[in-house]
């Protein structure tokens, strides 16, 4: 998304960076990140999960 005027970020009240949200198909804020995240580390393995929970889905992984 493109935010040049920040109008998106101000209409979260956001107050942080980076950030990021989850919003269903409803326009419902359903999840919120603050912070970095990185491929495989442990908030984007939570962001993952409730992606795939709101979509009805599992999450196979393989043990570490």
């Amino acid at each position: 998304m493109i935010d040049n005027d920040f109008s998106y970020w101000k209409a979260l009240g956001n107050r942080y960076w980076p950030a990021f949200y989850l919003i269903d198909k409803q326009g419902r804020l359903r999840a919120r990140y603050v912070g970095e995240t990185h491929a495989g580390d442990k908030r984007a393995k939570a962001v993952e999960a409730k992606v795939s929970q709101l979509l009805g889905r599992r999450i196979n992984r393989r043990p570490a």
